[in-house]
Parts: C-alpha cells; sequence; structure tokens
C-alpha cells in the first residue's frame, strides 16, 4: 500500500480553544476542511483527532492546527480562512505547478467560501512570476465580467504586483469588470500596444496604499471609456487617474480615447489629482468625462 493510501490518525491539542467557533454553530467549518482533504475530523474532549490518508492528513493538520490557533484568541473566521490557510500552506506546490506559464486561468467561487480565501493567493502567486506579463506582440488578451477584490501590492522586493498587470503584447481588452479595494500597486497595468477600458468600475474607496487606476507605462493607443471610478483616501500615489508613457513611450498614443467617464474622490476628501496625466506629449482625444470636485482634466508631465 502507497503511504498516500495508509490510514492513519492524527490528533492536535485544542484545549483552551473554543469548542462553538472551532466547529461553528452548524458543524460548518469542520465540514468543509472534511470535504476538502478527504479526512474525518471530530473533537473528542479537549482534542481534534484527524483520520484519513496519511498525505491528506499531512496536508490539513496545518489549516486544523490554524483553526484552532483563532478560536483561542476568539478572533472570528470562516470558511474562506480555510482556502486561504490552504493555500498559503501548498504555496510551494503552487508556485511550482504555475511556473513556465504565460498565462493562469483561475476558476474558483467567489461567495464567501473556500475559493474567496485560495484565489487571492494563488493570484499573487502567478504575479509575482511575471504571468500575463510576457512579451508576445501577437497575443490579444481579452477579460470581461470578472471582479478584482483586494489585490495588489508593493511590499518585498520583486517590484509591485496588480490587478491586472499584462506585458507587451497586442492588445488588452478589459470589458464589464469591477476592480475594488485594491491593497497596492495600480488597478490596470498594461504595457499592450493597444488598451482596451470599457463599462467597467473603479472603487477605490476602501483602497489601501494603491496608485493609478489605468497606467499605460508604454503609451500605445485604444479607448477607456464609460468607467466609472472613485478614489480613495490611502494612496501611494493619488496625483492621477489615468496615466500615459510615465515609463517609455515604446507606442504612440495618437488618437487614444478617454471619454465618457465618471470619476471623483470618496467623500470628504480634499485634493486635486488630474484625471489624465500624460508624459508622452501625442495626441490624445480626450472629452465627455463627467468630474468630480477637484478633479483636473489633464495635466501634462
Amino acid at each position: 500500500m502507497a503511504n498516500g493510501d495508509t490510514i492513519v490518525e492524527h490528533r492536535l491539542d485544542a484545549d483552551g480553544a473554543d469548542p462553538l467557533m472551532l466547529t461553528g454553530v452548524t458543524d460548518r467549518n469542520l465540514q468543509e476542511v472534511k470535504r476538502l482533504y478527504g479526512i474525518r475530523l471530530v473533537m473528542r474532549g479537549d482534542h481534534l483527532i484527524l483520520s484519513g490518508g496519511l498525505d491528506s492528513v499531512e496536508r490539513a493538520a496545518p489549516v486544523v492546527q490554524h483553526m484552532i490557533e483563532l478560536s483561542r484568541l476568539r478572533a472570528p473566521f470562516d470558511v474562506a480562512d480555510i482556502g486561504r490557510v490552504a493555500a498559503e500552506e501548498a504555496l510551494d506546490d503552487i508556485q511550482q505547478y504555475i511556473e513556465d506559464n504565460n498565462m493562469v486561468f483561475i476558476a474558483a467561487g467567489m461567495g464567501g467560501g473556500t475559493g474567496t480565501g485560495a484565489a487571492p493567493i494563488i493570484a499573487r502567486a502567478a504575479r509575482e512570476q511575471g504571468i500575463l506579463t510576457a512579451h508576445d506582440p501577437n497575443i490579444r488578451l481579452r477579460i470581461d465580467k470578472s471582479t478584482f477584490t483586494r489585490l495588489g501590492t508593493c511590499e518585498g522586493d520583486g517590484g509591485c504586483a496588480h490587478s491586472i498587470y499584462t506585458g507587451e503584447i497586442g492588445e488588452t481588452a478589459v470589458t464589464r469588470s469591477r476592480f475594488e479595494a485594491g491593497t497596492g500597486g495600480h488597478y490596470v497595468k498594461s504595457r499592450a500596444a493597444r488598451t482596451i477600458v470599457e463599462d467597467s468600475s473603479f472603487d477605490d474607496a476602501n483602497g489601501r496604499g494603491t496608485n493609478y487606476m489605468i497606467d499605460l507605462p508604454n503609451g500605445g493607443n485604444g479607448r477607456i471609456v464609460r468607467n466609472w471610478f472613485v478614489q480613495g483616501r490611502d494612496k501611494e500615489n493619488w496625483s492621477a487617474f489615468i496615466a500615459v508613457g510615465a515609463e517609455q513611450a515604446n507606442y504612440s498614443s495618437d488618437g487614444l480615447v478617454i471619454a465618457d467617464n465618471d470619476a471623483r474622490l470618496a467623500p470628504g476628501l480634499s485634493r486635486s489629482p488630474a484625471f489624465v496625466a500624460d508624459w508622452t506629449g501625442d495626441r490624445l482625444d480626450i472629452g465627455n468625462n463627467e468630474l468630480g470636485a477637484g478633479l483636473k482634466p489633464f495635466e501634462r508631465r
């Protein structure tokens, strides 16, 4: 019999843990761990007993231990925490699995369960490996009806990670999507020759340490139309909503359309960012944008 098929029992000390918080009123958290790892998990006195295949029990034990520690602190947690901790414990395996790929699709339910907890961890691992930043002029990437929540960071030595970051490809198109509560970096950073952002919302009211809503560091044409923007208080850089050519203008931005957008500051803020900041000097087509108090329509840099 292979090690992975060997049935074992593992005992964890749960002394001091709140049994109701640990198991949940309907036993939901324990049931989710059992489903996720394919193990049995029961409480016996001051201990949690894990039983099942050796590999499954070994993988589940750190997640269950984390649940015990949270319940000792009387810290609230839910099923999303199980997914998050499981992904963090398996991060080395995740990084190995996705390496040498140019694109990763993360399909998960985002209703507050394990997918909600695990998906951001996997997405961060993908961004840190530069996935989606490949340089191929033949790539046309379209993102439609998607939600990006609590993503991005500028911590660590690997540079910033963004909600979306695409390399020097032919086209990046983002349509009917939602960006909210970023945790660093830009919401959309596209080095594509052509970038389209349409009918999407950027709600930065609860963001932390974020930068531009849309950054086109290499310039490029396309259109940014019919979007809704709110800039929040906690910004690493609040000076602009949309930045064009801030690093190097590899592509002409002549004819880039930025129109029919709605942009404003979160309630209670008083500052004067530019809606569009341009480093290229190209002929941008800017017009028909509804801007809230304090916003400057355009700034040449």
